[in-house]
């Protein structure tokens, strides 16, 4: 299965990008979740083949707040806007 990055060129999904972002929005923070809940987390997330980034973004971006975690999810997002603007273009 293969996801849309920015570019728009084609890469194979990798979950363990997702979970990396997701378990760095935690950590800023200050939480260490508990492995099931990352795991949760990762596990509501649809994914197709060809699905945007930005599509798997406003889904975690959702589900963080699904969870009752508000703070993780503005960490999330200000962590890849972060990444966003130190990328090459």
């Amino acid at each position: 299965m293969n996801v849309i990055k920015r570019d728009g060129t084609s890469e194979a999904f990798n979950a363990s990008k997702i979970k990396i972002a997701v378990l760095k929005a935690f950590s800023a923070c200050g939480y260490t979740p508990q492995e099931d809940t990352v795991e949760d987390i990762l596990d509501s997330i649809e994914v197709w083949d060809e699905i945007t980034i930005e599509d798997i973004q406003d889904q975690i971006e959702e589900i963080l707040m699904d969870f009752d975690f508000p703070d993780v999810a503005k960490a999330y997002i200000l962590y890849l806007s972060l990444i966003h603007i130190s990328e090459p273009t």
